[in-house]
């Protein structure tokens, strides 16, 4: 079983990784925010069936979810990739290009092939399936012995993994949450040292706002403007009164 604490050799995650997430994740957030103000009217592609079904009677609502649907997709997309590269600073490791594993570290002289998901109900059986296959795959190509094969959760718990992770993966080790960071820094709490990176980045992004109350604080206040600038723009075009009639010229 593989033993996640930490050896004993570190006593936290270096100074520089965490500078270094710090500016991976500054670097994230502009392009994040970029995104947000960029987003037009024309942008949106809202259901109307599901609309309708939800009974959305006023613009705002609307354009609410649209904007939110919007970009939530694209966000929780490059964070995925973003996350990726987090851990593979903190682990010291090398990018695994073929099926089976984003990462591969090396350590006490065994390699470890990790497959990183984000949360404890971020993948279904085909994909599990998929996972182990492709993971015992390497372990027979590369050495039984001496290869390691990892399915890493990013967050969470492990009493929190659904069944469909536990029941269908196959590798050798699951690592949940902070137990996955702690291995991969080797360092205690190096789950609140990549936290405290994040809320760092975000920080510097949006600290025009501490100096002008027309800037945004925070990636989700600046979601929550541009609603109000779209809502506003919509009820000029469409008007105020929210009818399906206007839905289906608009989005047909």
């Amino acid at each position: 079983m593989l033993d996640a604490r930490p050896s004993g050799r570190k006593r936290a995650m270096e100074r520089e990784k965490r500078e270094q997430i710090e500016w991976l994740m500054t670097e994230k957030m502009d392009d994040w925010r970029r995104k947000v103000e960029g987003v037009e009217l024309d942008d949106l592609r809202v259901n109307v069936f599901l609309a309708a079904a939800m009974d959305m009677k006023e613009p705002e609502q609307l354009i609410q979810w649209g904007v939110h649907q919007h970009l939530e997709r694209s966000l929780v997309t490059s964070f995925g990739f973003l996350i990726e590269k987090i851990a593979l600073l903190v682990a010291d490791g090398e990018t695994h290009r073929g099926q089976g594993g984003d990462i591969v570290v090396e350590r006490d002289g065994k390699t470890y092939y990790i497959e990183i998901k984000s949360g404890t109900a971020s993948s279904n059986v085909k994909m599990m399936r998929n996972t182990s296959s492709a993971q015992a795959t390497i372990k027979d190509e590369n050495g039984k012995e001496s290869v390691v094969t990892v399915l890493g959760l990013t967050y969470g718990k492990p009493d929190e993994v659904f069944s469909t992770m536990r029941s269908y993966y196959e590798g050798d080790e699951l690592l949940v949450g902070r137990n996955f960071w702690e291995f991969l820094a080797d360092a205690p709490d190096a789950h609140r040292d990549v936290l405290d990176a994040i809320v760092n980045a975000r920080r510097n992004t949006f600290q025009g706002a501490e100096t002008d109350d027309d800037e945004p604080s925070s990636l989700q206040e600046a979601m929550d403007l541009k609603v109000e600038t779209l809502t506003d723009a919509w009820k000029r075009e469409h008007g105020a009164t929210l009818t399906y009639d206007t839905l289906t010229e608009s989005f047909f």
